[in-house]
């Protein structure tokens, strides 16, 4: 997670107020639904800092973080869970013809 501190992302906010940043959605406020947002990452606080128009408008803990050592083997059960998620969200998205 260190590594990726100081790293910035730009999205879109959806008609909801809520962003997606790699497989997670993060709400941020509704009333600036549909604007652009600049997204920078804190590794040592595991947060997210979330600016619209050069001003804060919250910080949100990363999700998704496990915070533990863990064995191979469930490392391995988690990486399966987590690639037949994208998966499934991967074929939500694809239309399909008759």
């Amino acid at each position: 997670m260190l590594a990726l501190t100081g790293k910035t992302y730009k999205r879109k906010l959806n008609h909801k107020g809520c962003l997606q940043l790699g497989n997670q959605t993060y709400y941020v406020q509704s009333k600036i639904r549909k604007k652009w947002v600049n997204i920078w990452v804190d590794g040592q606080k595991r947060e997210l800092a979330i600016f619209a128009d050069r001003r804060l408008l919250k910080k949100i803990p990363i999700k998704g973080l496990y915070n533990q050592r863990m064995d191979f083997q469930d490392y391995v059960a988690i990486m399966c869970k987590e690639a037949a998620s994208t998966w499934h969200r991967a074929l939500r998205r694809t239309p399909t013809y008759p």
